[in-house]
């Protein structure tokens, strides 16, 4: 189904069904979980490695340690995004979900 515009868009939606809206969605929820565990977990272990005082952040050791944990946690969490994404702008029927 090549999509071009919006009519083209919803004529795909029509055709597909109102499933089509949530293909993929699967391997998103379950990469939230681990993602936040890990953002959490690295941000706390950041902060006491970053930071002067850990109990008195400044705005810039609280901002690297912030950044430096989603970087983490994105790398970590990389491949069900892709996953992720394989399962969403795939054609209906190509998989059948996450395991494939």
């Amino acid at each position: 189904v090549k999509v071009v515009g919006i009519i083209s868009g919803m004529k795909a939606i029509y055709e597909e069904g109102a499933f089509a809206f949530f293909r993929g969605n699967g391997a998103n929820v379950l990469k939230i979980a681990p993602e936040s565990a890990v953002k959490f977990f690295a941000y706390e272990r950041l902060k006491m490695v970053i930071a002067s005082d850990p109990q008195k952040l400044t705005g810039k050791e609280r901002f690297l340690a912030g950044a430096m944990a989603g970087i983490i946690a994105q790398t970590s969490i990389y491949p069900l995004e892709v996953t992720k994404t394989r399962l969403a702008i795939s054609p209906t029927g190509t998989y059948r979900g996450i395991a494939d």
